[in-house]
């Protein structure tokens, strides 16, 4: 993880990190608010338990936040391209430090889906894929696509995970460490 309170590591030391953190605050979700899938309720809900289950793990120097739309000091609007016309992007999660745009200030976008069918959703996969790509005023140094259940309703989480430059580092597996 790169910060202004640290120096680099690398992808060796922070992926088992991060890794840790998603699964943890799965493993949460799963013993807590399994209900909500049998609810039936939007993903924005999913999203936010498994938010604050996050920030249970994640570092102190980092925050973490749900549909977080802004970037920089002035809250300038995260936009989906580089232009002032592009649609407005708002990451389902996001471990970062607020007020900043550099990248070693935006850990981890997520983009969370209730159901992942094979392949993942197109938008999302976009998304994070755009988010540390450099296509972006504002990027991060990892994005995550992750799925919550299968189409039988199977709580089956399964993630993509992509690294600054667009390199993929896990490609639609299981979340490590988590049974179902």
């Amino acid at each position: 993880m790169q910060g202004k309170q640290g120096s680099a590591q690398s992808l060796e030391d922070v992926v088992p990190v991060i890794s840790s953190w998603v699964s943890g605050a799965l493993s949460d979700f799963r013993a807590s608010d399994l209900d909500l899938l049998d609810y039936s309720v939007g993903e924005w809900s999913c999203a936010f338990r498994i938010a604050v289950y996050l920030e249970q793990r994640v570092d102190s120097r980092w925050r973490v936040d749900c549909e977080y739309d802004r970037q920089g000091v002035r809250g300038q609007q995260k936009r989906r391209g580089l232009d002032s016309d592009a649609s407005t992007m708002r990451p389902d999660v996001a471990i970062h430090r607020r007020g900043s745009k550099d990248v070693r200030d935006n850990l981890l976008l997520m983009e969370i889906k209730k159901i992942w069918a094979p392949g993942g959703d197109p938008d999302d996969l976009a998304k994070i894929r755009q988010a540390v790509s450099g296509e972006l005023k504002f990027q991060y140094q990892f994005a995550a696509a992750i799925g919550l259940g299968d189409s039988g309703s199977r709580f089956n989480p399964t993630w993509t995970l992509m690294a600054v430059g667009g390199v993929v580092i896990v490609d639609e597996k299981r979340i490590p460490e988590l049974t179902s």
